[in-house]
């Protein structure tokens, strides 16, 4: 079950586009993006804002 919440993140991270917008100061990983970001670190790169959550319920973090 938690291999399929980590995959379909990774294929979400895939479909959104990246954000020109520059790194915060206070930005930094939490939850499945922690995981994410240790197991695919070169793939993720560094976040550039905080997690937020869309009308969905989707959380969603931009990166590098």
């Amino acid at each position: 079950m938690a291999c399929r919440w980590v995959l379909g993140l990774i294929m979400m991270g895939m479909l959104l586009p990246a954000s020109p917008a520059l790194a915060g100061p206070a930005c930094r990983f939490q939850l499945g993006f922690a995981v994410l970001e240790r197991l695919l670190p070169i793939r993720v790169g560094q976040c550039l804002d905080d997690a937020a959550y869309g009308l969905s319920g989707d959380a969603v973090q931009h990166t590098t």
